[in-house]
């Protein structure tokens, strides 16, 4: 192999090493509570979409995930985020981060959300107490009924 050969090599693997440490680091989830379980579309069982409002029945899979403290969604077909904060109190948000507009890739942990794209944290009221963000998240109106969660988008 002469030196022009050797060189083309070892670019390319150079440069495959490097994207794949690339992509792991942004697919990652941080820790915390993270399972497919938390990611949803608004087309799975137990959502209803009525013109700009999204109903999750509370009977449903994703509807008990989000009646527990600290529960939470993706909802990932409508970039929307939502998060039980106290027990009692869901509130939703764009899960648009405002950081660099990554909308798909969340984990929470103790409450918090957290952008795994860039690692800003925001709190369950949206709040961001973690940078790189420096803006809340977007916030939903949401009503909770004895049977559903209505989510009301702009």
């Amino acid at each position: 192999m002469d030196r022009k050969d050797f060189l083309k090599q070892a670019g390319i693997i150079l440069t495959a090493s490097c994207t794949g440490a690339i992509l792991y680091s942004c697919s990652n989830p941080a820790d915390g509570e993270f399972s497919d379980d938390n990611i949803v579309n608004s087309t799975d069982p137990g959502f209803t979409v009525d013109g700009n409002h999204i109903k999750i029945d509370l009977g449903s899979e994703a509807g008990q995930i989000i009646s527990q403290l600290n529960g939470w969604l993706l909802i990932r077909d409508r970039r929307i985020l939502v998060i039980n904060t106290d027990g009692q109190n869901i509130n939703a948000f764009s899960s648009q981060c405002p950081h660099a507009a990554c909308a798909t890739s969340w984990a929470s942990s103790n409450g918090n959300l957290t952008c795994t794209c860039h690692g800003s944290v925001f709190t369950g009221e949206g709040e961001v107490i973690q940078g790189p963000a420096t803006r809340d998240l977007t916030f939903f109106e949401s009503e909770l009924t004895t049977e559903v969660y209505i989510i009301t988008l702009p």
